[in-house]
């Protein structure tokens, strides 16, 4: 059902699609799957014709697929899958987040990049390969800043990049901004109070570091720009009692994933009236370093999706107003 064995998912911010990445022995796919009710329906499957296809974003409007690999990033319509254009890099892609108006922000080994896409389509609607597009010409403006070890990328509500460094010499969040000719610059370290931080995971406007049971997190004012502690991301009453080992982050929004141990989770939604907090507990899912690939949340918490360990199957979990969960099978 995948063309492969998944390696990378994502939700949309509705949680309606689930879109995934699947690799075969000398290719890929992407399929796009309606997950609004209790038996995920396939809307379609695409080959994907690139180099060490790893990593797979929704844009915030669902009308985007981002697939990268290697140096290169194929953008997909997710209407029909067909290809819109490939964007080539100067290194091979480590990460990458859609923001607002269409804009695509990535990093490699070397750098961060960002640009924007526009809504045009290029080429024609069926096209499979996007390495034999022919362009119409429309030139696309790229902004770069030399930042080494960008490990995860994410976009503040202001539209600044914020950015995850971990590359040996330097472990922080940075935050981009704009000079006065509206250039993009960037370096401006935000606060980490969590000692000894093992690992950073970066949400829309939020950012958490997290020690071997605690994790910190930050809020960043949408019209100041400030940066505070999160009071939303746990209860006072649940803090004493949560060994939380990392943080996955809605891609827009407050929700998030706070991973307690094998198989363990609690999803956290947004404050709408009482903030709610699902507890589960035998999930499935790769727990590596990569776990914004493995794990994806909705925007509103109500859609969460983990990629199995056994490269199989991805698992759904519906959890208004009762949870089910759905398995799709390779």
């Amino acid at each position: 059902q995948f063309g492969g064995s998944p390696i990378a998912i994502a939700v949309s911010s509705d949680g309606t699609y689930l879109a995934a990445l699947a690799e075969a022995a000398s290719s890929g796919a992407v399929t796009l799957w309606n997950i609004s009710t209790p038996t995920p329906t396939r809307v379609w499957l695409r080959p994907v014709a690139i180099e060490r296809p790893k990593l797979l974003v929704l844009s915030r409007d669902a009308k985007q697929i981002a697939v990268g690999g290697g140096n290169a990033i194929d953008l997909l319509d997710a209407s029909d899958g067909s290809c819109v254009r490939r964007l080539t890099g100067p290194a091979d892609i480590v990460a990458m987040i859609f923001g607002r108006d269409a804009r695509l922000a990535w990093s490699d080994d070397q750098a961060v990049h960002l640009v924007h896409l526009g809504a045009a389509k290029v080429g024609a609607p069926s096209a499979a390969d996007c390495g034999k597009l022919a362009t119409d010409g429309t030139p696309l403006t790229f902004e770069s800043l030399a930042i080494k070890g960008v490990g995860e990328v994410a976009f503040d509500s202001r539209g600044n990049l914020l950015l995850a460094v971990v590359d040996g010499q330097q472990f922080g969040v940075l935050r981009t901004a704009r000079n006065a000719a509206g250039a993009l610059e960037g370096g401006e370290p935000l606060p980490l109070e969590c000692e000894g931080e093992r690992s950073i995971s970066l949400g829309a406007s939020r950012y958490s570091t997290t020690v071997s049971q605690v994790a910190c997190a930050f809020a960043i004012d949408d019209k100041s720009g400030k940066v505070v502690p999160d009071d939303d991301f746990e209860r006072p009453s649940s803090r004493r009692d949560s060994v939380i080992r990392d943080v996955v982050w809605s891609r827009v929004g407050v929700s998030n994933i706070k991973v307690l141990g094998d198989g363990e989770l609690k999803v956290s939604g947004p404050k709408l009236g009482n903030r709610w907090t699902t507890h589960l507990k035998g999930v499935d899912f790769v727990s590596d370093s990569t776990l914004n690939e493995e794990l994806a949340l909705s925007t509103n918490g109500l859609r969460l999706a983990a990629l199995g360990r056994n490269g199989a199957t991805v698992t759904v979990y519906n959890l208004e107003p009762r949870p089910f969960l759905a398995e799709l099978v390779k």
